[in-house]
């Protein structure tokens, strides 16, 4: 019986150290996800004139991610992510209606391009946010398996 319990406890600190491997590979994956953010927000910023809405929940989000603990809100992280997600299927459709356009009558090519760009940075910027979600909901998922875990002994 104490072989047992002993190779559960050996088991247990197996998944624990496997866990908190995860854990760090996630905290660096979301440095990187942070740091590119706030480069592609100013990109977005200057390319395509997102509304005042989007731009307020960036500008919060981004806030929470260098404040002090990285406490990000996720309810408006995830907010932020459906806005974009909004403004990206607007450009979509205006660039394919477009495209349609200058197909048809060789004219709009410019303004074509500029929305095939717009499209090209909102969506960069909308799958960034996405992954930092997605980090964020796995980070949160293993912190829990770990302290249930530490519970279980």
């Amino acid at each position: 019986r104490m072989r047992a319990l002993g190779n559960l406890q050996e088991s247990k600190n197996f998944q624990n150290k496997e866990l908190l491997r995860q854990q760090e590979e996630l905290e660096a994956r979301r440095t990187r996800l942070e740091n590119n953010l706030h480069e592609l927000m100013r990109n977005f910023q200057f390319r395509t004139n997102p509304d005042r809405e989007i731009f307020k929940l960036f500008n919060l989000v981004l806030a929470e991610i260098s404040g002090n603990g990285r406490q990000i809100n996720e309810s408006r992280l995830n907010t932020l992510s459906d806005a974009l997600q909004n403004h990206y299927m607007f450009y979509d459709a205006t660039y394919r209606s477009k495209r349609e356009l200058w197909q048809a009558t060789g004219k709009g090519e410019d303004s074509m391009r500029r929305y095939e760009d717009r499209r090209a940075v909102v969506d960069s910027v909308r799958l960034q946010v996405f992954n930092l979600e997605f980090n964020l909901k796995r980070i949160h998922e293993i912190q829990e398996e770990m302290a249930k875990n530490k519970n279980s002994h």
